[in-house]
């Protein structure tokens, strides 16, 4: 795994990449690429919406890079601070 911090005043995103792995006849399974999910929240700890202390990105494609994976995700974590959080 791989994980990322990025400081975005004022909001925290933490980035996470994993591998992912697909079955294969001979060697059991191989490893596909990477996906990366975020969290965001603030920095003083308020909450970013009503009852919401963070608001997370889920699974993006598959990327052959962990760093890719990152990029893409932090990418749509900024999307979604632009975006006011679209539920």
């Amino acid at each position: 795994m791989y994980d990322r911090e990025i400081k975005a005043p004022p909001f925290r995103i933490i980035l996470n990449a994993a591998e992912e792995w697909v079955p294969h006849e001979l060697q059991g399974s191989i490893l596909d690429g990477y996906r990366s999910i975020a969290s965001i929240s603030r920095l003083d700890g308020r909450q970013i919406l009503e009852g919401m202390k963070a608001y997370w990105i889920g699974f993006g494609r598959v990327f052959g890079s962990e760093e890719n994976a990152i990029r893409d995700c932090e990418r749509r974590a900024r999307d979604a601070i632009n975006c006011g959080f679209p539920r």
